[in-house]
């Protein structure tokens, strides 16, 4: 589905095992949803509750609204829009609304492009679903007429516009001027390489130079590529000067240049004792027209409370330990990476990948997994409670202008929400969220050759990534700085000693998956190391030469002083 918006009204879509709200301060619990149209069940009246399911006509019988979690609405039409309210008053309504919908005839009608789904979430991840398709109700997998639903509709489109109003609110997906990106963590159109002291991608936008701009004159030339020609890439392994480890690696064109930073806490706005070294990494070819970009983990922190008192600031420390940001969902997360990007322009939302129903399943899996994991920690202490997790995913493709040149970027990423509150034995109520994202990737290149670079992208996200050892020795590091700060204590080796201690007990592998592995169409290859390349399905032959590059294409020309690979 394609949808183009600007990000002053943007919503968000959510790849998630169920729709909860635009980007919100709220996390969703992650639930089976117990649909309104599973089996035919015989009516006992006309009302709409009488034409669900035994599960949600259980639900509707006992409804309490203070047991209700949130109430989520999908309005899904030309565009994908998601809303959610949190307020036990407004779910009632909304459920009393529904209460007084009357059920009449079957009908035959279907909307292509017009369904409503109302969500009744709870916090002990079960949630019931409501589903009308051209304002017809869907229950026992056929359409009816109703009547008496004038005023859920009015309830809907009030939360909609609310939604709205809170997007608008968001500073995060607003432009930001030169001052604020100088300072923001990631770099901004104009100053490319030149800001000494922003702490972000070296040069991801950068200066597009006289040779990007000629390339782009011709579309038909930037787009036409050689189906039969063999494209070669190279690993690059990035090592860490300070520890000299070892720490990811990353896989590109042979052509193209690979530049690094290993972000240590204090080297910039993210860095945190949460997320004390973080890995960046570009890759670019020679003329900067197609340019590719990886970030690995950053935790973030926001208290309900902590902004009510007005403490709350975009980036500054938490009791030390995490930087503040209202937590957010991947689609909204990767608008606010490209909005940092990309400065004075305005940019468009020109796609969003789907997320197919097995791949809802993935996402829900690692939500539920994660609470149970969270479950289990907080039952020993007994002060706090974990309300819930969200784990989502998105793939963003955008449009706008950099120095008269229409540009095409795309932004995948994830992001994983945990909802804590504070219980009544803690002496006082809180809700705060724990949140990071696992991985960022970016691509970006002039329209008339965004295309052609698309396969080259997807082999960068399939390969490029931190080690496992990496993930398992930042983690520990955490872990450690966190417990000095919150005893007082101070560690007789320095962080950078004990990641290099951390690391010299992990094993030098790449096996941990990312969501892209579960969306992207791959074959995995075993090089003569043993290690494992991921490339897309459409090449025929992939070889492996005695330079160490990977050669891939669709001709039985086999290059010179190569071994021919097969996928596994």
């Amino acid at each position: 589905m394609k949808r183009k918006r600007i990000f002053s009204t943007c919503g968000c879509v959510l790849a998630v095992g169920m729709a909860i709200s635009s980007v919100s301060v709220q996390a969703a619990v992650y639930s089976s949803i117990q649909s309104s149209v599973t089996k035919p069940q015989t009516q006992a009246g006309d009302g709409l509750f009488d034409y669900c399911s035994d599960e949600v006509k259980e639900f509707a019988k006992n409804f309490n609204k203070d047991e209700v979690f949130s109430l989520a609405y999908r309005q899904d039409g030309e565009t994908r829009i998601d809303v959610a309210t949190f307020d036990a008053d407004e779910i009632q309504a909304f459920f009393d609304a529904m209460s007084s919908i009357k059920v009449k005839n079957v009908t035959t009608e279907r909307s292509s492009d017009c369904d409503d789904i109302f969500y009744f979430t709870f916090a002990d991840a079960s949630a019931y679903r409501i589903s009308f398709n051209g304002h017809h109700l869907e229950a026992n997998g056929l359409c009816y007429e109703i009547s008496g639903d004038e005023d859920l509709w009015k309830l809907a489109n009030a939360l909609l516009k609310n939604g709205d109003d809170e997007n608008d609110q968001i500073d995060n997906l607003e432009t930001k001027n030169q001052d604020d990106t100088d300072k923001s963590g990631v770099i901004n159109s104009k100053n490319g390489n030149e800001g000494a002291k922003n702490p972000g991608i070296g040069g991801i936008v950068g200066n597009i130079g006289n040779d990007a701009k000629n390339n782009n004159t011709n579309g038909d030339a930037a787009n036409s590529a050689d189906p039969d020609a063999v494209v070669s890439y190279t690993l690059t392994s990035i090592v860490d000067q300070e520890t000299n480890e070892t720490v990811a690696r990353c896989y590109a064109p042979s052509d193209y240049t690979i530049e690094h930073q290993i972000m240590w806490w204090g080297d910039g706005k993210w860095q945190s004792p949460a997320s004390p070294v973080q890995v960046q990494i570009q890759a670019s070819d020679s003329n900067m027209m197609y340019q590719m970009a990886y970030m690995s983990d950053v935790q973030y922190m926001y208290d309900e409370m902590y902004a009510q008192q007005g403490l709350y600031e975009e980036g500054a420390l938490f009791y030390n330990t995490y930087p503040q940001l209202t937590p957010m969902y991947a689609s909204g997360y990767a608008d606010f990476i490209i909005s940092s990007l990309v400065t004075d322009t305005d940019i468009t939302i020109e796609a969003e990948e789907e997320v197919t129903a097995e791949q809802e399943d993935i996402l829900t899996e690692l939500a539920q997994q994660c609470y149970d994991e969270q479950q289990t920690a907080v039952q020993s202490g007994g002060l706090v409670a974990i309300d819930g997790v969200a784990c989502t995913a998105s793939d963003r493709t955008y449009s706008f202008m950099l120095d008269g040149i229409d540009y095409r970027a795309k932004v995948v990423t994830m992001t994983k929400i945990i909802q804590f509150s504070m219980t009544q034995a803690a002496g006082y109520s809180d809700t705060y969220y724990v949140w990071n994202a696992p991985y960022t990737y970016i691509y970006m290149t002039p329209t008339a050759a965004f295309e052609k670079g698309l396969d080259d992208f997807n082999l960068f996200m399939l390969n490029t990534k931190v080690s496992d050892g990496f993930i398992i020795a930042s983690s520990n590091l955490s872990t450690q700085l966190i417990a000095q700060i919150s005893n007082g204590t101070q560690s007789t080796q320095t962080p950078g000693d004990y990641f290099k201690s951390e690391m010299e007990k992990q094993p030098d592998t790449y096996d941990t998956e990312n969501f892209c592995d579960y969306i992207l169409s791959q074959n995995a290859y075993e090089t003569s190391d043993g290690s494992t390349i991921k490339l897309p399905n459409i090449y025929d032959y992939v070889y492996e030469g005695d330079d160490g590059k990977i050669y891939a294409g669709n001709t039985v020309d086999q290059p010179a002083g190569s071994t021919r690979l097969y996928a596994k």
